[in-house]
């Protein structure tokens, strides 16, 4: 461990990549609010009235990434995407809450500062992935709408 009272020269990464991981998950979290709300007007539609149904946006607007995935994975048949949604969920939580909040000795060790940022490298890519598939997920579904 490098004990200096310099900041990494890493830092400007570090944050860049948790700021990208982060705006790649509020993509995510849209993209899953109007694959449901896309769900929820079919199912609206499909019931015709002869049973009440009234979930809408303000049902998930404040939603977070978890609880949004827990109700995709009732109305999506790609696991697939699922289970990549859980696992980023886990790396997205841990991001928010100390992505950003790093020791003042965390944030000038050298080491820390690359281990960390090696890790965050992988699920930025992931989430990029991610977001790619909410995104072609819920033009599947606009298309099949259309039908």
């Amino acid at each position: 461990m490098t004990k200096n009272k310099r900041l990494s020269p890493n830092w400007e990464e570090y944050a860049e990549v948790v700021r990208d991981i982060l705006w790649n998950c509020q993509v995510i979290e849209e993209g899953l609010r109007r694959y449901l709300i896309s769900s929820y007007e079919y199912i609206r539609k499909a019931i015709g009235g002869s049973l009440p149904f009234r979930f809408d946006r303000k049902d998930i607007e404040k939603d977070s990434m978890g609880a949004l995935v827990d109700k995709f994975e009732k109305l999506s048949d790609n696991s697939s995407l699922v289970t990549h949604l859980k696992s980023l969920t886990k790396h997205r939580n841990k991001c928010a809450h100390r992505g950003f909040t790093l020791t003042v000795k965390e944030w000038c060790d050298d080491d820390f500062i690359a281990k960390e940022l090696k890790n965050l490298l992988e699920i930025r890519s992931s989430s990029e992935a991610c977001a790619s598939s909410v995104v072609k997920e819920y033009k599947r579904l606009e298309a099949l709408l259309k039908e």
